[in-house]
């Protein structure tokens, strides 16, 4: 078989599962958030519904940010014209990091193109430490599995939330000189969150360096929006937090806050902050001003907390299946990719509604979902017209 051949039964293999991904192209608007226009709904020239959003606080269209960008990037420039090393190290890096590090009360902070990419660089540089074991939970991002790959370090896998199948696993290496414990402290497929102060306390235990993960986590929780960790009042015993501004903060980028000496490894021996160009500085300038709102939007966190719970209380009398959590993300389970696909496709074309259906490998084989997520723009209405909506086709399609 040619190389044309092999791909195209690979990806004939996709559509035959039903695990093929067909991306919808958005027309975003900053007045009409959480709504958009979505150019594959050719049955209406109005807004659907975005029940889909990672944006989670609004910040994208808040105009104190958009003005911060805008006047920046007139004075400045849009691009950074380099990498960190060779010209693209701007004032408004350096500012940004110098914030990022006061908001979770770290030494310093260091900033990358994505969370993917802090992700994978972060733990990929530490895991090839001498006698290193990464111990992973089972349901850790893509970017963190990626990241022990490239290490290519040993990696314990233990049981998602368990902290006694982590304490098992740790006693096995008990001798490993450098043991690294990295979790999440929102899970954004099941929409739970982790056991931080459980397992932080195992891995102490055991004197192994604990890494969180907290892309969805901040800005939506934490009395200033930083993270579940600083809602928990734990945040000093992390050794590195590894934050997203392109969610709760609706900007761009990645990030790492930890001790000065870890957050210098990383940056002298990352090869994804290394060999990548910097995030143009408007978007940084427009980060710094995101998150000195956030730090004064307790109320709107506390209307994210409620608006999510009336989902979850919608959703139980309507019998539709989700999985149980107390966060903003609500996976609705539908198992099949097919049928799962179907109701997104109708939501969009008979009811405006924009949810994608998630599925393998993102998610498990016969996991396949509706990852319904709430944002602190959506309304009390708009919540009761989407769960409306989505019970009847739901209903339609699997039967129940």
């Amino acid at each position: 078989m040619s190389l044309m051949e092999r791909v195209q039964t690979k990806i004939n293999g996709l559509k035959g599962d039903g695990n093929y991904r067909v991306f919808s192209i958005l027309k975003k608007s900053a007045e009409q958030f959480p709504s958009v226009k979505v150019s594959a709904n050719e049955k209406s020239d109005g807004a659907a519904l975005n029940m889909a959003s990672l944006d989670y606080m609004g910040m994208s269209v808040d105009t104190r940010v958009i003005d911060a960008m805008v006047k920046t990037a007139r004075e400045v420039g849009v691009g950074s014209g380099g990498s960190r090393n060779i010209g693209g190290t701007c004032q408004e890096h350096v500012d940004l990091e110098k914030e990022l590090a006061i908001w979770h009360e770290k030494e310093a902070a260091l900033i990358f193109s994505s969370g993917y990419v802090a992700n994978h660089t972060a733990v990929s540089v530490l895991g090839s430490l001498p006698d290193t074991v990464v111990f992973s939970d089972s349901l850790n991002h893509a970017s963190i599995i990626e990241g022990c790959r490239t290490a290519r370090c040993q990696k314990e896998i233990f049981d998602h939330n368990n902290p006694e199948d982590l304490r098992a696993r740790l006693q096995k290496c008990e001798n490993v000189e450098n043991k690294v414990v990295v979790v999440e402290s929102l899970y954004s497929m099941d929409g739970d969150f982790g056991k931080v102060e459980e397992i932080f306390d195992i891995a102490d235990e055991f004197s192994a360096s604990k890494i969180v993960n907290e892309v969805h986590a901040i800005g939506t929780y934490g009395p200033a929006g930083a993270g579940l960790c600083s809602e928990l009042g734990c945040v000093h015993r992390a050794d590195l937090i590894i934050g997203s501004l392109s969610k709760g903060v609706g900007t761009q980028g990645g990030y790492i806050a930890g001790s000065l000496e870890i957050v210098d490894f990383i940056r002298s021996f990352g090869y994804g902050f290394i060999f990548t160009c910097s995030l143009p500085p408007a978007i940084m300038k427009a980060a710094v001003e995101s998150i000195a709102a956030l730090k004064e939007r307790d109320l709107e966190r506390r209307g994210l907390a409620e608006k999510s719970n009336l989902m979850r209380h919608l959703l139980t009398k309507a019998s539709i299946p989700f999985l149980p959590g107390n966060s903003h993300i609500i996976p609705v389970m539908v198992g099949e990719p097919i049928p799962c696909q179907m109701i997104s496709n109708r939501l969009l074309a008979e009811r405006n509604i924009l949810v994608p259906a998630i599925k393998y490998p993102t998610v498990p084989k016969n996991g396949s979902r509706l990852r319904v997520t709430v944002t602190a723009r959506h309304t009390k209405e708009q919540i009761e017209a989407f769960v409306a909506n989505l019970a009847d086709i739901y209903k339609q399609e699997i039967g129940v």
